[in-house]
């Protein structure tokens, strides 16, 4: 769901604390499914989606199942890291690699 995989710019915390109160209650329950289930915090991106299906009407359980079958998900699971700009799950242990060379 993340556009950017780098770090958070100003223009950036802002638009995710306006997303954030527009319904608190659901943006601290994303967050801690992001947490537990991606290993990272939600991105604007991501907070704004998954806040808008619930206002549509998906429930939470079905938010969290989508979560559960996206890419990053999977990568999650496997131990890595998922580049949104690439879509690729990169292993933990090629990342320690390169920066050991």
């Amino acid at each position: 769901m993340c556009i950017r995989d780098s770090m958070t710019t100003a223009t950036e915390k802002d638009a995710r604390t306006i997303a954030w109160e527009k319904d608190p209650e659901n943006a601290k329950w994303l967050q801690a499914m992001y947490t537990k289930h991606l290993g990272r915090d939600v991105c604007v991106e991501g907070l704004e989606y998954w806040l808008n299906d619930l206002k549509e009407g998906a429930t939470r359980t079905e938010v969290l199942s989508n979560i559960m079958l996206s890419p990053e998900y999977a990568c999650a699971q496997k131990g890595g890291f998922y580049v949104h700009k690439t879509q690729m799950c990169v292993s933990k242990d090629s990342i320690y690699a390169e920066l050991n060379k």
